[in-house]
């Protein structure tokens, strides 16, 4: 039996399916694995040391550290470093309603932190915005806990859904000893 494709239009298909694979392979791995690097670059510029250089002195060890800290140092007077800013204009723009906002907790040792609770009200999706949000901007503080329940509002029988997240903001650094 003789077949019915020759071997010029057999390589012709073989031409067409390594580029097809090449363009898959770029698609999927190549371009996702750049798109990585350059995620991996933007964090390692966000947290501050993708220049320094962290020597054995003490004092460069404690200037690093205090650069590192000083971006969770709670700063109320600025609106870049205002937690109830940043939430009540992201609330604003998201349909969420803020419920409850108060300070939970001020621990002190070396490094004084103050604990704050915020309660959300609104979608799922949204909620989870916000806290990605507040994970990813640096100014704001460090999301320790986050929790979800709802529940059903008496006024109109309607299922809510809560939000609460808990924050942690440095009121001071640690002293410095040489």
């Amino acid at each position: 039996m003789k077949s019915k494709y020759t071997n010029k239009r057999k390589f012709k298909f073989l031409i067409i399916a390594i580029i097809l694979a090449i363009i898959i392979c770029y698609r999927f791995s190549i371009a996702e694995t750049i798109k990585q690097y350059g995620r991996y670059e933007e964090y390692r510029k966000n947290i501050g040391l993708s220049n320094a250089t962290i020597n054995s002195n003490y004092g460069d060890v404690n200037d690093s550290l205090n650069h590192i800290l000083g971006r969770y140092l709670l700063d109320t007077l600025h609106p870049d470093k205002n937690l109830i800013y940043h939430i009540g204009s992201y609330c604003l723009d998201s349909n969420l309603l803020i419920t409850e906002y108060k300070p939970i907790d001020k621990s002190g040792s070396k490094i004084s932190i103050l604990t704050r609770q915020v309660v959300v009200q609104g979608s799922f999706n949204h909620c989870l915005d916000l806290v990605y949000y507040l994970e990813h901007n640096d100014q704001v503080g460090r999301v320790e806990a986050v929790t979800f329940w709802s529940f059903t509002d008496a006024k109109d029988k309607m299922i809510r859904l809560n939000c609460r997240i808990y924050i942690q903001n440095l009121t001071s650094l640690p002293n410095e000893t040489p």
